[in-house]
């Protein structure tokens, strides 16, 4: 290993990581035709959810398009995904970037610690670029079958892909490691976390509304559609100008825009390596650190219910956990701010346009099981387990009893939100009584149904061998198959409404009613009976 180059160093270390990073390690080496089987599923799985989201990237290039904003199209996608890149990098730099156990491990190694460092940020690079291509290119591609474009578009494109990364790398890099530094030694850093993390989102949502609500006053649509074009085309080139030099370098064929934004992104990342390498042992070291205090002392011993017992465990895991509390809690805080925001809004027009305000009322649990799938934490509560899954199967407990504490964490999260949400939209909205009653028992259904499947389908497809929890929480195919299975058993209903006669809308309303309770009992019947010793 001494004599291997700096170069060649990287190089492993980048495709060891690369490898584990995707799992192809396991698929390689596995023995296991059921583990084989498994991730070809799960490739299939990513590959349609891949489908879905091009086919939404091209649907929003095509409305920008036939709205006039063609020309934004570009910067407005490059803008787009360097966010959703930046967002996620941050959750990931933690352990990816500045996980202390590897490094640890590759520092015993002969290895020079510039390339562990280099290594480290071009896995995380890698995975970035991905997802840029995957964001970036369809709508590029439609564009260009919609608009005429030149050769030096194609070019563009593609190193705009290549480039993109760079620099929401370095801010995730320095964010993550920031956040991180702040909360490693307080007592309940990962709920300080989740809070910043949230908060951080809730920035984005806010200045997008803002964005989008410029002209909402303006009587004639063409002119409102050409103020929003050009207020957003002023917002991007103000605040992200490397979208506005790849929206002129990709339309334009402006070299000097490429060449700006080729400069910035690489020698950005490039200074953060120089600057992070001759310290990185000790900034691991310091950003993994805890508190602890020797003033333990023993109190009263207290007895309980298995349930009870499991579910305080559950919750202690469950808050101790930063990106799993964010990424579970950021569709609740969405959710609230819903119900504020219906207190400020004139409901007039949608009342005269439906005829009545019931269908606001009708239509609410659809939108409460839309964000309900999304941010259930039982598609990820037996993953989280993790390698200390054997205890919980050694344990003398009932599946019945770990299934409800699972369950129970959900909705100690899940019914507080409901409720709040419950008065809030019976102040707000001056609906019939029946319409009320739907509202709020059908957006409970929605919820529990959300907590069933998820945890039914974790059960099903567990990841115990997780060194980073980004992967149960962000990329497992429990969490993708609930997500997105449960926008279609809440979008297919509410489109339904709209598509049969007025006559048959309350046979309609009480077979999904009847649906959505048969589902959530035989889901509890199907987790009460699991054998937990075959689970893993």
């Amino acid at each position: 290993m001494r004599k291997l180059s700096m170069l060649r160093q990287v190089g492993l270390l980048t495709s060891l990581q690369t490898c584990n990073l995707f799992g192809f390690n396991e698929l390689r080496h596995s023995h296991s035709g059921k583990k084989v089987a498994k991730y070809v599923a799960m490739t299939v799985l990513w590959l349609l959810l891949g489908a879905l989201l091009i086919g939404y990237i091209c649907l929003l290039t095509y409305g920008l398009c036939a709205g006039g904003m063609g020309r934004l199209v570009p910067s407005y996608l490059f803008t787009i995904t360097s966010l959703i890149t930046f967002f996620f990098g941050i959750f990931k730099a933690a352990g990816m970037l500045f996980g202390r156990s590897s490094f640890e491990a590759f520092s015993a190694l002969p290895l020079k610690k510039s390339a562990i460092v280099a290594s480290r940020f071009i896995t995380m690079y890698i995975y970035d670029m991905l997802m840029a291509a995957v964001f970036l290119m369809p709508g590029l591609i439609f564009y260009a079958i919609l608009q005429p474009v030149d050769a030096m578009f194609w070019v563009v494109m593609v190193l705009g892909v290549i480039l993109l990364p760079l620099l929401p790398l370095a801010a995730a890099s320095l964010v993550g490691a920031l956040v991180t530094a702040i909360t490693s030694r307080m007592k309940y850093k990962s709920i300080f976390s989740t809070v910043l993390t949230i908060g951080f989102v809730m920035l984005i949502l806010w200045g997008e509304m803002s964005l989008t609500s410029v002209a909402e006053n303006e009587a004639d649509f063409a002119g409102m559609m050409i103020d929003m074009a050009t207020t957003a085309g002023n917002v991007i080139n103000r605040m992200y100008p490397p979208a506005a030099w790849f929206g002129s370098a990709i339309l334009d064929g402006d070299l000097l825009s490429l060449a700006l934004l080729a400069a910035v992104s690489v020698a950005l990342p490039v200074l953060l390596v120089v600057l992070v390498t001759p310290k990185f042992g000790t900034l691991c070291s310091a950003l993994n650190a805890v508190s602890t205090k020797g003033n333990y002392k023993m109190g009263e011993l207290r007895t309980g219910s298995q349930t009870s017992a499991l579910y305080r465990s559950e919750f202690k895991r469950y808050l101790s956990h930063s990106l799993w509390m964010s990424n579970t809690l950021v569709g609740y805080v969405l959710l609230i701010g819903i119900g504020v925001a219906l207190q400020f809004l004139d409901l007039s027009a949608a009342s005269a346009m439906f005829g009545s305000m019931d269908i606001i009322a009708i239509l609410a649990p659809f939108v409460v099981g839309l964000i309900a799938f999304m941010s259930t934490c039982t598609s990820s509560a037996i993953s989280m387990e993790g390698k200390n899954w054997w205890l919980v199967k050694s344990l003398p407990v009932s599946a019945r009893a770990l299934v409800n504490s699972k369950l129970l964490v959900n909705l100690t999260i899940a019914l507080p939100v409901w409720a709040a949400c419950v008065v809030m939209f019976n102040i707000a909205v001056d609906a019939s009584l029946w319409a009320r009653i739907w509202m709020a028992a059908v957006s409970l259904l929605y919820i529990l149904l959300a907590a069933l499947m998820g945890l039914r389908l974790n059960a099903a497809m567990p990841i115990f061998d997780w060194e980073n929890e980004a992967r149960v929480v962000k990329q497992s195919g429990a969490l993708s198959v609930t997500m997105f299975g449960g926008w279609a058993l809440a979008l297919l209903p509410a489109i339904a409404l709209f598509l049969i006669p007025a006559s048959m809308t309350m046979i309609l309303l009480a077979a999904i009613a009847a649906a959505l309770i048969i589902s959530c009992l035989l889901l509890y019947r199907s987790l009460t009976k699991l054998r937990l010793e075959k689970l893993g």
